[in-house]
């Protein structure tokens, strides 16, 4: 098992890896866009608090989307998921730290996550999705691809209340 799960976890991040600076403040965006339609049609409020100075880091655009994306889509099947009369809500925030790097946040407010799932977010093959809805795959592949761009990826999560997860990045100087 855990020989084909490596392999499965390479087969993610393999292909042509074009890292390069990537402003965030444009870059970001570009994602809504892709998930905005969706949002909409469930009912859920986006809402987008990136500043307008540059927020550049060195990240691959490809495997940064896909990270991005899959955070929505599962922020999106939380709130779905929670239909318990509150209105869908996803916050997305982009900032520079205090400590050089740069944090994505995506929260929603949707059926958060049980502490005993919590332990196992990251872990291959799981998942709380029925089956036939999701590979378990997700998360641990976007924990790859942001480590592998020297980033974190974590989470914050109460049963009942919501889910925020954080990318922190190196940010690049834009001298």
């Amino acid at each position: 098992c855990a020989r084909i799960t490596h392999s499965i976890l390479r087969f993610g991040r393999a292909g042509n890896v074009e890292v390069q600076n990537l402003d965030l403040v444009k870059f970001i965006p570009e994602v809504v866009t892709m998930v905005q339609k969706k949002a909409h049609l469930s009912n859920i409020a986006l809402h987008v608090n990136i500043g307008a100075a540059k927020l550049l880091v060195h990240a691959d655009p490809g495997r940064l989307q896909q990270v991005l994306l899959n955070l929505f889509n599962n922020a999106i099947y939380a709130v779905q998921e929670a239909n318990d009369g509150r209105a869908g809500e996803i916050h997305l925030s982009c900032v520079q730290e205090q400590s050089g790097r740069v944090k994505i946040q995506i929260a929603d407010n949707g059926i958060g996550i049980s502490p005993e799932n919590q332990k196992l977010i990251f872990t291959p093959f799981f998942t709380t999705k029925p089956p036939g809805s999701g590979t378990g795959l997700g998360l641990s592949v976007c924990h790859g691809i942001v480590d592998s761009m020297n980033g974190v990826l974590d989470f914050v999560s109460v049963r009942g209340e919501g889910t925020t997860f954080s990318i922190s990045l190196p940010r690049v100087s834009s001298n």
